[in-house]
């Protein structure tokens, strides 16, 4: 990981990458655009940062329907890990 980050450092790239949980969009990357133009939200009742193009991110990274629930049956977490300890 080391050498890839020092190999792309500085190139300009339509997509960037995001070493994680290796979910199929973080192994295709996202718009750099997503991580440049951003603006503030209001979201759980806090201000955070989003990208300005939020549509596209979030159809995206989970699809055309991304506002609609999935059956009963399939609201389980489809990421790998199941713990994490942030060490508070």
């Amino acid at each position: 990981m080391e050498y890839l980050s020092r190999k792309y450092r500085n190139a300009e790239t339509a997509r960037v990458r995001c070493f994680g949980w290796g979910d199929r969009v973080e192994t295709a990357g996202f718009l750099r655009k997503w991580n440049e133009e951003t603006r503030d939200i209001a979201f759980e009742g806090i201000t955070v940062r989003a990208p300005e193009d939020l549509e596209g991110f979030l159809t995206c990274s989970f699809g055309k329907d991304y506002m609609t629930l999935p059956p009963k049956g399939k609201r389980k977490p489809a990421h790998i890990a199941d713990y994490i300890d942030f060490g508070e």
